[in-house]
């Protein structure tokens, strides 16, 4: 299948930004006492220590540069002072410096801080590699996940699932080694990349595309593994021009979300014949879908997926429909899906949408969340965006120190495409 050849995508964004005062609670800047660490994830015993951090975070006003457009915000000076018992990891190498700055939200608090911490010491014989963090993207209602059931929600974590760095540590085995610019996405129950030094696991990893910066490297994992698992895993296709969906048609619902252009580009590559986005209207991004591959596109805002439907049901009924909005949109989602395909959601279980007139047969539904991060499938979607396959998607960028406004713009949901916080240099 001829694919034409794409260019990494980097959003306008407004030239002004002002923090949310309905949000500000999430941007608390302080931590209670605390006698333990719950972002170590491993259970050898440590020794500890106590220690105190005071810091002045400056005017939340970034030094512009000539590929991003950063937002000029209302002065927000603060000062963090903690004092809190946290346990060291392993005696520092000459390779690991003995902190690191970080992020830690607080769930029961819903309070977000940047402090110092102990730097983590990876576990070489575990297939640890310790990562010094140059970028990493925030995931809209990551800070809140801990609510909908997830498992063991600590009492502090450091946010930041995607990531893109250099190795500093590497096991003797491994086939990655220090120095290499690498990126992977990394597990919610593990401590995460919005901190100067991350540990990441080497079945997760992959060597960064050698066309994208580590900004718009960061971009990626997330929304590209999620999307592939749909469209390869979880729908059953094989791969590449698999011939099994030739002459086939899938929806996706939020095509202009991320994981939604990630699904848009992997079902294109998937050889797809019809492939059907909805989006809110947006002329740029109407362009930009039919660029990476929608063949059609209904929005939202004039006509429901259902109404589309509705005009002509044998021709625009599709085979497999991947929603990644829930709600209405996945209601109207088994009115769109053939008898007999495939319904499947990253949002909600789709049965808890099925509406009571349904007439749809034999459909198979399932509601998935994204499994482990394997670095062997971001190695494939390396391929991709090196040969023009593919593209990433860049909102905008915040330096570490401007945290408030990254996490405030990716919460309120106008972002399109990854909102990046450069970490480290």
């Amino acid at each position: 299948m001829s694919l034409p050849m794409a260019q990494n995508t980097t959003f306008s964004r407004p030239q002004t930004y002002r923090l949310s005062s309905s949000r500000t609670k999430v941007f608390k800047h302080r931590i209670g006492e605390d006698g333990t660490d719950p972002t170590d994830s491993t259970s050898r015993p440590l020794n500890q220590h106590e220690y105190k951090v005071v810091g002045v975070l400056p005017d939340l006003a970034s030094t512009a540069e000539s590929q991003y457009h950063f937002p000029q915000t209302p002065q927000n000076r603060f000062k963090t002072s903690l004092r809190t018992t946290l346990p060291t990891m392993a005696a520092p190498t000459s390779s690991i410096p003995a902190t690191t700055r970080a992020l830690f939200h607080n769930p029961q608090e819903d309070s977000l801080t940047r402090t110092t911490r102990p730097a983590p010491t990876p576990d070489l014989d575990a297939d640890e590699h310790l990562i010094r963090v140059h970028t990493t993207a925030p995931c809209a209602g990551e800070l809140t996940w801990w609510k909908f059931g997830i498992p063991k929600a600590p009492p502090l974590h450091v946010p930041g699932q995607d990531v893109a760095g250099t190795i500093v540590l590497a096991p003797p085995t491994s086939s990655f080694k220090p120095g290499d610019a690498v990126y992977a996405r990394i597990p919610w129950s593990r401590p995460g990349a919005a901190q100067e030094y991350t540990i990441l696991l080497g079945s997760e990893i992959a060597l960064k595309p050698k066309n994208l910066d580590f900004v718009h490297a960061a971009t990626v994992p997330m929304s590209a593994l999620t999307a592939w698992q749909l469209v390869f895993d979880q729908a059953g296709f094989k791969g590449p021009d698999d011939e099994a969906t030739r002459g086939k048609a899938v929806v996706v619902t939020a095509a202009s979300g991320n994981v939604g252009l990630w699904c848009v580009q992997l079902a294109r590559i998937a050889g797809f014949e019809r492939i059907v986005g909805t989006y809110g209207g947006d002329a740029d991004m109407e362009k930009l879908l039919r660029e990476i591959g929608a063949t059609d596109l209904v929005d939202y805002k004039q006509s429901s997926l259902a109404e589309w439907v509705s005009q002509d049901p044998e021709h625009w009924k599709v085979d497999l429909v991947v929603d990644c909005f829930g709600r209405g949109a996945l209601a109207d989602a088994w009115n769109a899906v053939k008898d007999g395909g495939q319904l499947l959601s990253v949002c909600e279980p789709p049965e808890s949408r099925k509406p009571a007139d349904c007439q749809a047969k034999g459909v198979t539904s399932r509601f998935f969340i994204m499994d482990a991060a394997r670095g062997k499938d971001l190695a494939r979607v390396t391929e991709f965006l090196e040969n023009g396959k593919c593209r990433a998607f860049l909102d905008s960028v915040y330096e570490f120190n401007d945290f408030e406004a990254a996490f405030e713009r990716v919460e309120g949901r106008h972002a399109r495409g990854k909102v990046v916080i450069k970490v480290m240099k």
